[in-house]
């Protein structure tokens, strides 16, 4: 009767005080923790703008604050309850009539708009010759980050001449920056367009994110009007929602699985390759099973 010798399997056994397990436990911790480490550290290098499959939800409720700069001074108007918009001057402040519509799409190809009209009373010998918007939009998101913010929209504009009324049309962009763009700040405060307060309120509010606007219609405009008013509207439209920012831990595994994947088994190869050494040259003690019987019998 030929015998056909068989490879033999043998099952490697450790009581949990011993080196051997140690080492095993060593290993998985080692398979686990390196590709997490990698995943964080370039988690930061997958930092790109992403469309977001979902438009979120965009609405409007009032909350404001306006700046109108004047040859001699400054109006303003906010509703807020911030620290920082209580330093401002009370007899500077103004009561405009406002009104506003929040347009919601009920289709993929339709845009969201809010449409906001301001009307502010001026005295007979004021004119205005830039003014300053930051409006406070609420944007909810529910399929990658799942949270509610109220994110500032900043609107600044320098007039060339006296106007009366101010007419914008633009798109909303979202950006969310640890540094803000402070240039065209510094320009208006140091023409004297905007004061000390309003500076520090700006650049507070959009220091961790901010809507950035791509214009479509800004025109100042200088119409005869009975009543002394400033008339401002404001058309902001949402038609898909572009975010530059960190994707995150597991953002980033979605992305990028097939990388950490190859780098899981290429970690856990080469362990094996170690562990496998180890038992051979007996440098641990163990408990060896096999499943081949040492005696066949003919």
């Amino acid at each position: 009767m030929k015998v056909y010798r068989l490879y033999e399997l043998r099952r490697y056994y450790a009581s949990a005080s011993s080196l051997a397990f140690s080492f095993d436990t060593f290993v998985v911790f080692i398979i686990t923790l390196v590709p997490w480490i990698i995943s964080y550290v370039t988690g930061y290098f997958y930092t790109d703008s992403y469309a977001f499959p979902e438009k979120p939800f965009v609405s409007f409720n009032g909350s404001m604050l306006l700046y109108l700069q004047k040859d001699d001074g400054f109006l303003y108007y906010t509703n807020l309850r911030y620290e920082e918009a209580d330093h401002l001057m009370k007899s500077s402040f103004r009561l405009p009539q406002i009104s506003f519509y929040n347009h919601k799409s009920y289709s993929i190809n339709e845009e969201e708009a809010i449409n906001i009209q301001i009307r502010l009373p001026l005295m007979f010998s004021e004119r205005v010759i830039g003014l300053t918007i930051v409006l406070f939009v609420d944007v909810t998101s529910w399929r990658f980050y799942n949270k509610r913010s109220q994110v500032p929209v900043v609107i600044s504009k320098f007039f060339q001449s006296y106007s009366n009324a101010f007419f914008y049309s633009g798109d909303l962009l979202w950006s969310e920056k640890y540094l803000t763009p402070i240039v065209q700040a510094r320009v208006y405060h140091e023409n004297k367009m905007i004061s000390r307060k309003i500076l520090e309120f700006y650049l507070e509010i959009t220091r961790s994110g901010y809507y950035s606007l791509a214009d479509r219609i800004c025109v100042p405009l200088s119409r005869e009007s009975l009543s002394r008013t400033f008339d401002i509207e404001l058309s902001l439209h949402l038609s898909s929602l572009r975010i530059t920012t960190n994707p995150g831990f597991w953002y980033t595994i979605k992305l990028a699985w097939i990388q950490y994947l190859s780098i899981g088994l290429g970690i856990f190869y080469f362990a094996e390759k170690i562990r496998g050494y180890i038992y051979d040259k007996q440098m641990v003690r163990t408990i060896v099973y096999s499943t081949i019987p040492k005696v066949i019998d003919d």
